[in-house]
Protein backbone atom coordinates (compact mmCIF):
# COMPACT_ATOMS: atom_id res chain seq x y z
CA UNK A 1 0.00 0.00 0.00
CA UNK A 2 0.94 3.39 -0.75
CA UNK A 3 0.34 6.07 1.31
CA UNK A 4 0.42 8.37 -1.81
CA UNK A 5 -1.09 6.50 -4.56
CA UNK A 6 -4.48 7.33 -5.09
CA UNK A 7 -5.59 2.94 -5.65
CA UNK A 8 -4.34 -0.11 -4.81
CA UNK A 9 -3.55 -2.77 -6.90
CA UNK A 10 -4.27 -6.09 -5.92
CA UNK A 11 -3.08 -9.50 -7.11
CA UNK A 12 -4.07 -12.90 -6.87
CA UNK A 13 -1.58 -14.75 -4.57
CA UNK A 14 -2.97 -17.83 -3.26
CA UNK A 15 -5.58 -20.23 -4.73
CA UNK A 16 -7.67 -23.43 -4.05
CA UNK A 17 -8.44 -22.25 -0.44
CA UNK A 18 -11.44 -24.00 1.86
CA UNK A 19 -13.14 -21.45 3.83
CA UNK A 20 -10.16 -18.99 4.65
CA UNK A 21 -11.08 -17.20 7.90
CA UNK A 22 -7.98 -15.08 9.55
CA UNK A 23 -4.68 -13.63 8.10
CA UNK A 24 -1.60 -12.57 9.19
CA UNK A 25 1.46 -10.76 7.86
CA UNK A 26 5.17 -11.55 9.03
CA UNK A 27 6.56 -7.96 7.94
CA UNK A 28 9.99 -9.20 8.88
CA UNK A 29 10.29 -12.67 6.56
CA UNK A 30 8.03 -11.45 4.05
CA UNK A 31 5.39 -14.44 4.56
CA UNK A 32 1.75 -14.85 5.21
CA UNK A 33 0.28 -16.94 7.56
CA UNK A 34 -3.53 -17.62 7.04
CA UNK A 35 -6.13 -20.11 8.71
CA UNK A 36 -8.93 -22.22 6.65
CA UNK A 37 -11.95 -23.50 8.47
CA UNK A 38 -12.48 -25.35 5.44
CA UNK A 39 -9.70 -27.61 5.43
CA UNK A 40 -8.48 -27.37 9.16
CA UNK A 41 -5.31 -25.96 8.08
CA UNK A 42 -2.51 -23.37 9.15
CA UNK A 43 -0.37 -22.12 6.65
CA UNK A 44 2.44 -20.11 5.22
CA UNK A 45 3.23 -19.15 1.85
CA UNK A 46 5.96 -15.95 0.71
CA UNK A 47 4.41 -12.22 -0.35
CA UNK A 48 4.33 -13.52 -4.24
CA UNK A 49 2.42 -16.64 -3.51
CA UNK A 50 5.22 -19.32 -3.84
CA UNK A 51 6.60 -21.48 -1.42
CA UNK A 52 3.44 -22.67 -0.24
CA UNK A 53 3.34 -24.69 3.09
CA UNK A 54 0.43 -26.21 5.63
CA UNK A 55 2.49 -26.27 9.48
CA UNK A 56 -0.82 -27.74 11.15
CA UNK A 57 -3.63 -29.99 10.10
CA UNK A 58 -4.01 -31.73 12.99
CA UNK A 59 -6.62 -30.95 16.24
CA UNK A 60 -8.01 -27.88 14.44
CA UNK A 61 -11.67 -28.11 14.31
CA UNK A 62 -12.62 -24.07 13.62
CA UNK A 63 -9.09 -22.06 13.52
CA UNK A 64 -10.61 -18.27 12.87
CA UNK A 65 -8.23 -15.00 13.50
CA UNK A 66 -4.05 -15.33 13.86
CA UNK A 67 -1.35 -13.37 14.38
CA UNK A 68 2.64 -13.37 14.85
CA UNK A 69 5.12 -12.14 16.55
CA UNK A 70 8.80 -12.33 13.78
CA UNK A 71 10.76 -10.87 16.39
CA UNK A 72 10.27 -14.09 18.83
CA UNK A 73 9.31 -16.24 15.92
CA UNK A 74 5.77 -17.02 17.50
CA UNK A 75 1.95 -17.72 15.46
CA UNK A 76 -0.71 -17.48 17.65
CA UNK A 77 -4.26 -18.57 16.91
CA UNK A 78 -7.83 -18.93 17.89
CA UNK A 79 -10.63 -21.79 17.60
CA UNK A 80 -13.87 -21.50 18.50
CA UNK A 81 -14.77 -25.01 17.69
CA UNK A 82 -15.15 -27.84 20.65
CA UNK A 83 -13.27 -27.22 22.89
CA UNK A 84 -12.41 -23.77 22.33
CA UNK A 85 -8.56 -22.71 22.49
CA UNK A 86 -5.93 -20.09 22.05
CA UNK A 87 -2.74 -22.05 20.81
CA UNK A 88 0.55 -20.88 20.34
CA UNK A 89 3.55 -22.57 18.43
CA UNK A 90 6.75 -21.65 16.27
CA UNK A 91 6.49 -20.26 12.93
CA UNK A 92 8.17 -22.92 11.69
CA UNK A 93 5.49 -25.26 12.74
CA UNK A 94 7.49 -26.65 15.83
CA UNK A 95 6.63 -26.41 19.71
CA UNK A 96 2.87 -25.69 19.56
CA UNK A 97 1.29 -25.44 23.11
CA UNK A 98 -1.82 -24.47 24.41
CA UNK A 99 -2.51 -20.69 25.30
CA UNK A 100 -5.93 -20.50 27.20
CA UNK A 101 -8.37 -23.56 27.21
CA UNK A 102 -10.42 -22.25 30.32
CA UNK A 103 -13.77 -19.87 30.37
CA UNK A 104 -13.15 -19.46 26.98
CA UNK A 105 -16.19 -20.39 24.61
CA UNK A 106 -16.51 -18.05 21.13
CA UNK A 107 -12.78 -16.92 20.92
CA UNK A 108 -13.13 -14.61 17.60
CA UNK A 109 -10.68 -12.01 17.23
CA UNK A 110 -6.64 -11.82 19.02
CA UNK A 111 -4.44 -9.14 18.67
CA UNK A 112 -0.39 -9.16 19.77
CA UNK A 113 0.69 -6.26 22.33
CA UNK A 114 4.61 -6.28 21.37
CA UNK A 115 5.03 -3.65 23.51
CA UNK A 116 3.16 -5.24 26.98
CA UNK A 117 3.99 -8.22 25.95
CA UNK A 118 0.37 -9.51 25.83
CA UNK A 119 -2.38 -11.25 23.86
CA UNK A 120 -5.88 -9.91 23.63
CA UNK A 121 -9.19 -11.66 22.62
CA UNK A 122 -12.98 -11.20 22.56
CA UNK A 123 -15.64 -13.88 23.47
CA UNK A 124 -18.53 -13.41 21.48
CA UNK A 125 -20.08 -15.88 23.51
CA UNK A 126 -19.25 -14.66 27.08
CA UNK A 127 -19.15 -11.09 25.95
CA UNK A 128 -16.03 -10.35 27.05
CA UNK A 129 -12.46 -8.80 26.08
CA UNK A 130 -9.61 -10.35 27.93
CA UNK A 131 -6.14 -10.54 27.95
CA UNK A 132 -2.92 -12.62 29.19
CA UNK A 133 0.70 -12.91 29.00
CA UNK A 134 2.33 -14.22 26.21
CA UNK A 135 2.69 -17.75 28.09
CA UNK A 136 -0.63 -18.15 28.83
CA UNK A 137 -0.69 -16.59 32.66
CA UNK A 138 -1.88 -13.46 33.96
CA UNK A 139 -5.40 -13.69 32.77
CA UNK A 140 -7.48 -10.52 32.90
CA UNK A 141 -10.80 -9.42 32.13
CA UNK A 142 -10.62 -6.10 30.73
CA UNK A 143 -14.36 -5.91 30.10
CA UNK A 144 -17.54 -7.27 29.66
CA UNK A 145 -20.50 -6.22 28.07
CA UNK A 146 -23.26 -7.56 26.31
CA UNK A 147 -24.11 -4.19 24.59
CA UNK A 148 -21.03 -3.56 23.43
CA UNK A 149 -19.39 -6.86 22.76
CA UNK A 150 -22.55 -8.37 21.31
CA UNK A 151 -20.66 -10.08 18.68
CA UNK A 152 -17.38 -9.04 18.10
CA UNK A 153 -15.38 -10.33 15.34
CA UNK A 154 -12.33 -9.01 15.59
CA UNK A 155 -9.88 -6.80 17.45
CA UNK A 156 -6.75 -4.89 16.94
CA UNK A 157 -4.38 -3.15 19.32
CA UNK A 158 -2.47 0.70 19.16
CA UNK A 159 -0.92 2.48 22.34
CA UNK A 160 -3.33 2.71 24.89
CA UNK A 161 -5.90 1.44 23.13
CA UNK A 162 -8.24 -1.12 21.78
CA UNK A 163 -10.54 -1.56 19.04
CA UNK A 164 -13.18 -3.99 17.79
CA UNK A 165 -16.05 -4.70 15.21
CA UNK A 166 -19.43 -5.84 16.13
CA UNK A 167 -20.86 -8.32 13.50
CA UNK A 168 -24.42 -7.77 15.58
CA UNK A 169 -24.39 -3.99 15.68
CA UNK A 170 -22.63 -3.39 12.71
CA UNK A 171 -20.22 -0.93 14.68
CA UNK A 172 -16.66 -0.14 15.37
CA UNK A 173 -15.81 0.53 19.40
CA UNK A 174 -12.64 1.62 21.12
CA UNK A 175 -11.73 1.64 25.21
CA UNK A 176 -8.49 1.48 26.92
CA UNK A 177 -7.05 -1.67 26.80
CA UNK A 178 -5.69 -1.22 30.08
CA UNK A 179 -8.73 -1.08 32.44
CA UNK A 180 -12.00 -1.46 29.58
CA UNK A 181 -13.23 2.17 30.58
CA UNK A 182 -13.16 5.45 28.00
CA UNK A 183 -15.49 2.98 25.82
CA UNK A 184 -17.14 4.94 22.42
CA UNK A 185 -18.72 4.26 19.25
CA UNK A 186 -16.23 5.34 16.95
CA UNK A 187 -18.41 3.95 13.54
CA UNK A 188 -22.04 2.79 13.21
CA UNK A 189 -24.40 1.44 10.62
CA UNK A 190 -21.55 -0.61 8.75
CA UNK A 191 -22.35 -2.66 6.19
CA UNK A 192 -20.82 -6.35 7.49
CA UNK A 193 -17.79 -5.92 9.40
CA UNK A 194 -15.20 -8.60 9.73
CA UNK A 195 -12.14 -7.71 10.14
CA UNK A 196 -9.91 -4.55 10.95
CA UNK A 197 -5.80 -3.18 11.57
CA UNK A 198 -4.33 -0.37 13.25
CA UNK A 199 -1.91 0.76 9.95
CA UNK A 200 1.66 2.01 11.52
CA UNK A 201 4.74 1.73 11.69
CA UNK A 202 4.89 1.33 15.23
CA UNK A 203 3.01 -1.37 14.91
CA UNK A 204 5.63 -3.39 13.10
CA UNK A 205 8.65 -3.22 14.85
CA UNK A 206 12.30 -3.48 12.56
CA UNK A 207 14.43 -7.09 13.27
CA UNK A 208 16.22 -8.90 12.24
CA UNK A 209 15.65 -11.29 8.66
CA UNK A 210 17.87 -14.35 9.95
CA UNK A 211 16.86 -16.34 6.78
CA UNK A 212 18.06 -13.11 4.68
CA UNK A 213 21.56 -13.42 6.83
CA UNK A 214 22.42 -16.91 5.55
CA UNK A 215 26.24 -17.07 4.91
CA UNK A 216 27.30 -20.73 4.58
CA UNK A 217 23.84 -22.23 4.46
CA UNK A 218 20.86 -22.20 2.54
CA UNK A 219 17.29 -23.86 2.28
CA UNK A 220 16.22 -26.24 -0.46
CA UNK A 221 12.09 -25.15 -0.34
CA UNK A 222 11.35 -22.27 2.80
CA UNK A 223 13.42 -20.67 5.82
CA UNK A 224 10.98 -19.98 8.49
CA UNK A 225 11.74 -18.48 11.27
CA UNK A 226 12.15 -20.65 14.64
CA UNK A 227 10.63 -19.76 18.36
CA UNK A 228 12.88 -18.32 20.49
CA UNK A 229 12.03 -20.45 23.31
CA UNK A 230 15.76 -19.37 25.34
CA UNK A 231 19.83 -18.04 23.94
CA UNK A 232 20.46 -21.44 22.76
CA UNK A 233 17.04 -21.46 20.35
CA UNK A 234 17.94 -21.27 16.50
CA UNK A 235 17.26 -18.54 14.99
CA UNK A 236 15.85 -20.55 11.49
CA UNK A 237 14.36 -23.81 10.36
CA UNK A 238 13.93 -25.16 6.91
CA UNK A 239 10.84 -26.42 5.79
CA UNK A 240 9.65 -28.55 3.25
CA UNK A 241 6.57 -29.14 1.25
CA UNK A 242 4.22 -32.27 1.95
CA UNK A 243 4.94 -35.00 1.05
CA UNK A 244 9.14 -34.58 1.41
CA UNK A 245 11.04 -34.66 4.71
CA UNK A 246 14.51 -32.76 6.09
CA UNK A 247 17.60 -34.55 5.07
CA UNK A 248 20.13 -35.08 7.95
CA UNK A 249 21.72 -31.82 6.83
CA UNK A 250 18.49 -29.83 7.84
CA UNK A 251 18.49 -27.60 4.55
CA UNK A 252 17.44 -30.07 1.52
CA UNK A 253 14.55 -31.91 1.21
CA UNK A 254 13.96 -36.02 0.81
CA UNK A 255 11.22 -38.84 0.36
CA UNK A 256 10.01 -39.71 3.52
CA UNK A 257 9.90 -43.49 4.94
CA UNK A 258 6.99 -45.29 2.66
CA UNK A 259 6.10 -41.92 0.98
CA UNK A 260 5.94 -42.41 -2.86
CA UNK A 261 4.65 -39.19 -4.90
CA UNK A 262 1.84 -39.81 -7.17
CA UNK A 263 2.73 -36.65 -8.89
CA UNK A 264 6.13 -34.51 -10.05
CA UNK A 265 6.46 -32.75 -7.01
CA UNK A 266 7.37 -28.70 -7.51
CA UNK A 267 10.11 -27.14 -5.45
CA UNK A 268 8.88 -24.08 -6.66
Amino acid sequence: MDKNAKSVRTSNIVKDLGVPEGIAVDWIYKHLYWTDCGTKTISVVKFDGTKRKILFDADLREPTSIAVNPLAGFVYWSDWGEPAKIEKAGMNGYDRSLLVSKNIEWPHGIALDLVKGRLYWVDSKLYTLSSVDLNGEDRRIILVSKELLAHALAITIFEDNVFWVDGERKALYGANKFTGSDTRLLASDLQDPRDLVAYHKLTQPSGINWCENLKTTSCEYMCLPAPQIDRHSPKYTCVCPSGLELDKDGQKCRMGICEFPLYPLDLT
